[in-house]
């Protein structure tokens, strides 16, 4: 709409005109569905995202309720970083049923004790404790490099430059240090 308030003006909208178009713009989302009907004060089913959200809501409540009332206190953290160590499709990761070509020999796979969750079978006494550790497996970066990608996954930054960033190892000694209870076991 132009300020220009000039009736001979081509751009000149009057307040009459901009009414009209505003009321048959509504009119057509609502048509159309773009406007839920919570815009005009009526009660409408509540879209399934909505719901899903609202249960996750209630499910964190809960959980978070429990905790408090269940303390607990870490005793340890123990870290696997192989450097050049054994293949994830082998043991963390495994894709069965992909063929010899992606998996070699060891395409045979374990269930865990976590519905759903398989391992490789070189670990039977880890597929029975699955629901004590965490298994991360979308992790992934672009570094195509393998020292600067390793100290890229340490650190969560990229070499270079002044700083030098310190790994998860000392994160936790220092963490430790702070705290009089735990104990911190890092591997590598």
């Amino acid at each position: 709409m132009s300020t220009n308030h000039h009736p001979h003006n081509p751009e000149h909208v009057s307040r009459r005109e901009a009414m009209r178009r505003g009321v048959l713009g509504t009119a057509g989302l609502i048509a159309a569905g773009g406007l839920g009907s919570r815009v005009f004060g009526a009660t409408a089913e509540k879209k399934l995202d909505t719901k899903a959200a609202e249960e996750k809501a209630t499910r964190d409540a809960a959980a978070k309720a429990k905790a408090k009332t269940k303390k607990t206190q870490t005793k340890s953290v123990i870290q696997i970083f192989l450097w050049g160590g054994m293949s994830h499709n082998d043991t963390w990761d495994p894709k069965p049923g992909s063929g010899y070509d992606y998996m070699g020999e060891f395409d045979k796979v374990i269930p865990t004790n976590v519905n759903g969750i398989q391992l490789g079978a070189l670990f039977p006494k880890l597929a029975m404790q699955t629901d004590k550790y965490s298994l991360i497996r979308s992790m992934t970066h672009r570094n195509n490099g393998h020292e600067t990608a390793a100290y890229l996954m340490q650190t969560g930054h990229l070499p270079g430059g002044r700083l030098a960033y310190p790994s998860v190892g000392a994160i936790f000694t220092s963490s430790r240090r702070s705290s009089t209870k735990g104990c911190f076991r890092l591997t590598s």
